[in-house]
């Protein structure tokens, strides 16, 4: 029992904590961009440095919110992260009420 219960500790603390510092250390570029996100009645539009992206709502299934996050599904495996930090929060309910009006609510 005793073993059990160690190497479902390990498996654990392996999956929380030092597999994400393990993705985000080996790549600090892709997840320290910055970029502008536009939220309107045709779809998303994202505007990185690097030159600019929109999808329609169709292109995505569904939408999740998180505590710190909005998740864009495209499929099962596929997702946009948008952090709530930076919006207000006016903002937050305006996209609440955007995103369920052309988008499911609720994980892939």
């Amino acid at each position: 029992f005793l073993l059990c219960y160690l190497l479902w500790f390990i498996l654990m603390l392996i999956f929380w904590f030092i597999m994400p510092r393990m993705v985000s250390g080996r790549a600090p570029t892709q997840f320290a961009d910055q970029y502008i996100a536009t939220f309107n009645e045709v779809g998303v539009g994202l505007e990185p440095e690097r030159g600019s992206m929109s999808w329609d709502w169709t292109k995505f299934s569904n939408y999740f919110e998180s505590g710190q996050f909005f998740h864009l599904y495209f499929g099962p495996r596929s997702f946009f992260l948008f952090p709530k930090t930076t919006m207000s929060a006016d903002f937050i309910i305006e996209l609440r009420a955007l995103l369920a009006g052309h988008l499911r609510k609720g994980r892939t």
